[in-house]
């Protein structure tokens, strides 16, 4: 035990480099100084919520070599934050070698430290365990061969981490893993061999037998693409049920980035009583996911390209964050509790490509928030509005509403956004903001502030009667973003504030003093404090 203990502290002490520390004898006086050590002093109680502070484990670790006073309080901290030690103090050390072999000694010093504690815990409760293997590593031609059994060594340690996690009184875990992909895995390259590394055993991580936490609330899982962390096949029920309440009964926030089912298995329950916020983010070959959560307040799904049909039993559910996935899920629930909801909408796709987005306006019937990115084409073809014209309706319990539109060039927003804008007669605030790609000609000629086009927008109705504060961002000074901005105005009684932004890429001078003029009546105009080019209307008193 002691030899264990030693080790650690050694191989902590190792990686800070830091000069030796002055030893103290057991009551606490530093060895030579004559001085009184008033910290070694202070409770056990508060010297463990001052070790909980520490933003390294391996402080914390090397705190046991003052005396013996301290020696195994760390391992009772509340928190253990397992970081990336820093390269460039790390390899100023001879010892050490390329490094692959500094991450396996990072690895080595977390497992090994886990493991102390485990045993000199007294079973202590502990609040946070944070392990991040995110290195941006500077991998030699040598070294490349090294990257496959740095992985493997990852992920057969990352079981034990999660293991850790079950077995002990741990209330939140968070482990992210972002390793260089080795060379011959990477995008775009040859597909020979690329199997092999994807299936191999050594290279899934395996959640047999897992047992039961009745401790851990927050589970944050980041797998990167290279370290092919999928569920070993056969096991993806014991990945559904760490997720469950059987195994985690006090589960309340859980994060999963970049999981890999294995191959014939493409669907994904959770089922939870505890849970209370849910985000999937580039859950891979996920055509089906059903959540069985009568306690969730808040979902995001991102970026699941793969997934088809999303099953939602959450009568709790006030928040719904649904971006970037495929354009045709089919969404079945009751969703009436949501009463904020974040969406897409991409007006170059066909009608049927939005069946996901439709739906969502369509069964939240109880959102006050709502958050739209919109993408435009380069054009204004009538043919692309066909995705609001019908199927949206009138969206009267939205009160607030944020707009965010991508135009792949300027003059190109206004019809579409108008009939987007038309579909609502309640907002109290509204904000639209621009995110205009820039060719490097657009940034000089005076004449593309001036718009020859017809402002389509005009044959559609935008009500602003409740409207009390609007906000416009990223402007680029040009006619029709005026004229539309009027428009929009135009039915507004009760407006108190509004804020006008322009994009820090253009050169808007003179036109700033046309929007001050001529967008509102009376009333003052102020510069904004927090922030650059941007100003606030308020009416006159």
């Amino acid at each position: 035990m002691e030899s264990s203990n030693n080790d650690v502290v050694h191989e902590a002490k190792r990686a800070k480099l830091s000069p030796p520390v002055t030893a103290a004898d057991d009551h606490g006086t530093a060895a030579g100084g004559g001085e009184d050590d008033l910290i070694s002093g202070l409770p056990d109680d508060l010297l463990l919520r001052i070790l909980g502070l520490l933003p390294d484990a391996s402080d914390a670790v090397r705190t046991g070599a003052l005396s013996r006073r301290w020696r195994g309080l760390w391992a009772r901290a509340p928190a253990l934050r397992f970081t990336p030690w820093p390269l460039d103090r790390i390899n100023s050390s001879p010892s050490y070698g390329p490094d692959c072999t500094n991450t396996e000694r990072f690895i080595a010093f977390a497992s090994n430290a886990l493991a102390l504690r485990a045993q000199q815990s007294r079973g202590a409760a502990m609040e946070h365990l944070q392990i991040s293997l995110a290195q941006d590593l500077v991998i030699s031609d040598q070294d490349q061969d090294q990257l496959p059994r740095l992985h493997s060594i990852s992920i057969r340690a990352a079981e034990s981490w999660v293991r850790y996690a079950a077995q002990q009184p741990v209330r939140s875990f968070s482990f992210d893993h972002r390793l260089p992909i080795p060379r011959r895995v990477l995008p775009g390259d040859d597909e020979e061999g690329k199997g092999e590394d994807e299936e191999g055993p050594n290279n899934v991580m395996a959640l047999d037998d897992l047992p039961s936490s009745a401790k851990l609330e927050t589970l944050r899982l980041e797998l990167d693409h290279g370290c092919r962390m999928a569920v070993a096949a056969g096991s993806g029920h014991h990945f559904a049920r760490l997720l469950s309440s059987a195994c985690c009964p006090c589960l309340k926030k859980l994060r999963m980035w970049c999981v890999w089912l294995p191959a014939g298995m493409n669907e994904l329950l959770v089922e939870s009583t505890s849970l209370l916020e849910l985000t999937m983010d580039d859950m891979y070959d996920m055509s089906l996911i059903e959540l069985r959560t009568p306690s969730l307040r808040v979902l995001e799904v991102k970026e699941c390209v793969d997934l088809e049909v999303l099953v939602v039993s959450a009568p709790m559910l006030e928040e719904l964050m649904f971006l970037r996935n495929s354009y045709q899920v089919l969404i079945d629930g009751d969703l009436s509790s949501v009463g904020s909801l974040k969406i897409d909408l991409v007006a170059y796709k066909p009608t049927d490509d939005h069946q996901s987005s439709v739906s969502l306006l369509q069964c939240c019937t109880s959102a006050r928030c709502l958050d739209v990115s919109l993408q435009l084409t380069a054009k204004n073809d009538v043919h692309n509005f066909d995705i609001i014209k019908g199927r949206i309706p009138h969206l009267d319990h939205v009160t607030s509403l944020n707009v965010h539109i991508s135009p792949l060039k300027r003059h190109c927003f206004g019809d579409y956004v108008a009939r987007l804008l038309s579909l609502f007669r309640n907002l109290a605030y509204l904000c639209l903001d621009f995110d205009t790609y820039i060719e490097p000609d657009d940034l000089c000629l005076g004449s593309d502030f001036i718009c020859d086009h017809l402002d389509h927008w005009k044959y559609h109705k935008i009500s602003s009667v409740h409207l009390q504060k609007a906000e416009f961002r990223g402007l680029t000074g040009t006619d029709c973003e005026l004229r539309f901005l009027r428009s929009v105005l135009a039915s507004a009684r009760q407006l108190q504030v509004v804020v006008v932004s322009f994009n820090p890429h253009f050169s808007v001078e003179e036109k700033r003093d046309d929007f001050q003029n001529t967008l509102l009546g009376s009333g003052t105009w102020s510069d904004c404090h927090d922030t650059s080019r941007s100003y606030e209307w308020r009416p006159s008193q």
